[in-house]
Protein backbone atom coordinates (compact mmCIF):
# COMPACT_ATOMS: atom_id res chain seq x y z
CA UNK A 1 0.00 0.00 0.00
CA UNK A 2 1.31 3.78 -1.07
CA UNK A 3 1.44 6.41 2.13
CA UNK A 4 -1.08 8.47 2.36
CA UNK A 5 -0.85 12.18 3.27
CA UNK A 6 -2.80 14.65 5.01
CA UNK A 7 -1.87 18.53 4.74
CA UNK A 8 -3.01 21.11 6.64
CA UNK A 9 -2.11 24.81 4.82
CA UNK A 10 -2.73 27.66 6.92
CA UNK A 11 -2.44 31.11 5.40
CA UNK A 12 -2.43 34.56 7.06
CA UNK A 13 -2.53 37.79 5.48
CA UNK A 14 -2.16 41.37 6.83
CA UNK A 15 -2.43 44.30 4.53
CA UNK A 16 -0.01 47.33 5.17
CA UNK A 17 -0.93 51.04 3.81
CA UNK A 18 2.13 52.42 2.30
CA UNK A 19 1.46 55.76 0.95
CA UNK A 20 -1.61 54.99 -1.77
CA UNK A 21 -0.70 51.74 -2.21
CA UNK A 22 -1.37 48.32 -0.45
CA UNK A 23 1.56 45.86 0.11
CA UNK A 24 0.24 42.28 1.55
CA UNK A 25 2.22 40.43 4.11
CA UNK A 26 1.20 36.68 4.15
CA UNK A 27 2.80 33.93 6.03
CA UNK A 28 2.08 30.11 5.06
CA UNK A 29 1.68 27.40 7.86
CA UNK A 30 2.08 23.64 6.58
CA UNK A 31 1.44 21.24 8.79
CA UNK A 32 1.11 17.23 7.61
CA UNK A 33 1.23 13.76 8.70
CA UNK A 34 2.02 10.31 6.82
CA UNK A 35 -0.49 7.58 7.70
CA UNK A 36 1.71 4.27 6.59
CA UNK A 37 -0.93 1.40 8.14
CA UNK A 38 -3.43 -0.54 6.19
CA UNK A 39 -6.74 -0.49 6.07
CA UNK A 40 -8.05 -3.06 8.65
CA UNK A 41 -11.18 -4.58 8.26
CA UNK A 42 -13.46 -4.04 11.24
CA UNK A 43 -16.89 -6.15 9.58
CA UNK A 44 -17.62 -8.30 7.19
CA UNK A 45 -20.51 -10.10 5.75
CA UNK A 46 -21.13 -13.13 5.48
CA UNK A 47 -19.84 -13.42 8.99
CA UNK A 48 -17.68 -16.06 9.79
CA UNK A 49 -18.97 -19.90 10.47
CA UNK A 50 -22.44 -18.93 9.92
CA UNK A 51 -24.69 -20.86 7.92
CA UNK A 52 -27.43 -20.87 5.38
CA UNK A 53 -25.66 -18.48 2.99
CA UNK A 54 -27.41 -17.45 -0.01
CA UNK A 55 -24.96 -19.60 -3.04
CA UNK A 56 -25.26 -16.27 -4.83
CA UNK A 57 -24.20 -13.82 -1.74
CA UNK A 58 -22.16 -10.94 -2.22
CA UNK A 59 -18.90 -10.74 -0.05
CA UNK A 60 -19.09 -7.05 1.93
CA UNK A 61 -16.47 -6.11 4.05
CA UNK A 62 -15.91 -2.96 6.42
CA UNK A 63 -13.00 -1.15 6.71
CA UNK A 64 -11.84 1.59 9.22
CA UNK A 65 -10.60 3.84 6.79
CA UNK A 66 -11.39 5.51 3.54
CA UNK A 67 -10.36 2.58 0.54
CA UNK A 68 -10.33 2.78 -3.18
CA UNK A 69 -9.77 0.62 -6.24
CA UNK A 70 -6.14 0.11 -6.90
CA UNK A 71 -4.13 -2.51 -9.24
CA UNK A 72 -4.57 -6.10 -7.42
CA UNK A 73 -6.50 -8.78 -6.86
CA UNK A 74 -9.37 -10.73 -4.56
CA UNK A 75 -8.58 -14.23 -4.06
CA UNK A 76 -11.66 -16.14 -2.64
CA UNK A 77 -10.66 -19.95 -1.93
CA UNK A 78 -12.20 -22.78 -0.58
CA UNK A 79 -10.99 -26.57 -0.66
CA UNK A 80 -12.84 -27.33 -4.01
CA UNK A 81 -12.77 -23.98 -5.41
CA UNK A 82 -10.51 -20.85 -5.97
CA UNK A 83 -11.90 -17.88 -7.48
CA UNK A 84 -9.91 -14.78 -8.63
CA UNK A 85 -11.06 -11.03 -8.77
CA UNK A 86 -9.23 -8.60 -10.21
CA UNK A 87 -9.62 -5.00 -7.57
CA UNK A 88 -10.38 -2.76 -10.43
CA UNK A 89 -12.94 -4.93 -12.33
CA UNK A 90 -17.07 -4.36 -12.19
CA UNK A 91 -17.54 -7.05 -9.86
CA UNK A 92 -15.85 -4.82 -7.06
CA UNK A 93 -17.51 -1.68 -6.21
CA UNK A 94 -16.57 1.09 -3.22
CA UNK A 95 -19.45 2.71 -1.21
CA UNK A 96 -19.93 6.38 -1.39
CA UNK A 97 -18.29 6.76 1.87
CA UNK A 98 -15.57 4.72 0.65
CA UNK A 99 -15.56 2.45 3.89
CA UNK A 100 -17.43 -1.20 1.98
CA UNK A 101 -16.02 -2.84 -0.77
CA UNK A 102 -18.66 -5.34 -1.93
CA UNK A 103 -17.50 -8.25 -3.93
CA UNK A 104 -19.54 -10.31 -6.49
CA UNK A 105 -17.93 -13.40 -7.24
CA UNK A 106 -17.84 -14.50 -10.31
CA UNK A 107 -19.52 -17.87 -9.68
CA UNK A 108 -21.85 -18.90 -7.46
CA UNK A 109 -19.88 -19.96 -4.14
CA UNK A 110 -19.78 -23.77 -3.43
CA UNK A 111 -22.61 -24.75 -0.51
CA UNK A 112 -21.25 -26.56 2.86
CA UNK A 113 -18.00 -24.83 1.94
CA UNK A 114 -15.73 -22.49 3.73
CA UNK A 115 -14.09 -19.74 2.21
CA UNK A 116 -11.22 -17.66 3.19
CA UNK A 117 -11.15 -13.97 1.34
CA UNK A 118 -7.21 -12.60 0.32
CA UNK A 119 -6.89 -8.89 -0.89
CA UNK A 120 -3.66 -9.24 -2.89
Amino acid sequence: MKNRYNKTIALSCTMAVLGLALFPSCKKELDHTTDTGNPVVVSYNPTSSVEGVAVTSNLVLTFDEIIKKAEGTIVIASAVDTQRVSMNSDAVSISADKHILTIDPPKDLESDEMYTVTLD
